[in-house]
């Protein structure tokens, strides 16, 4: 299913699946792994990361700023890299623990290594993505506010 993009009233995403590919492989240096994924899985955490702006709003702006479609890019992209929201591939069915909308908690099974479990925090705003997202309202949890951050897992 394709992407709709803003300011459609049905959107679910400020960026096409080709224009963010050009803002990861000019901000990053990956885009060789973007782009190993199929336009049905990029265009999935692109929704992932336009949901998670929409969460982090106070109000709905009416309008948006030129560099949304980019910090959501990059969002997509930071997903992907550290495995925030788990795999969106259909193999991992049943992957997600746990999930939550509202403050936006997200908890993942995670690998046994030697008997133990490893859990890992990773803030799920790229710093490069943040001063976009401040321009709109968001809120920026970080961990040196000691607000809540997502937790990681995998199975």
């Amino acid at each position: 299913m394709a992407l709709v993009i803003h300011p459609d009233p049905n959107a679910d995403s400020f960026i096409t699946v080709p224009d963010a590919t050009i803002v990861i492989d000019n901000l990053t240096l990956d885009g060789n792994e973007w782009s190993a994924l199929s336009p049905q899985e990029q265009e999935q955490y692109l929704r992932i990361a336009y949901r998670v702006i929409l969460a982090g709003l106070p109000t709905i702006p009416t309008q948006y700023p030129a560099c949304i479609g980019e910090a959501q890019a990059l969002m997509a992209i930071h997903d992907l890299r550290h495995n925030i929201s788990g795999t969106v591939s259909a193999a991992a069915v049943g992957a997600i623990k746990k999930q939550q909308v509202g403050q936006l908690v997200q908890e993942y099974y995670e690998p046994t290594v030697g008997g133990s479990s490893l859990v890992t925090k990773i803030n799920r705003i790229p710093y490069f993505a943040e001063g976009c997202l401040k321009q709109i309202g968001y809120t920026i949890k970080t961990k040196t506010a000691g607000l809540k951050q997502t937790l990681l897992g995998r199975s």
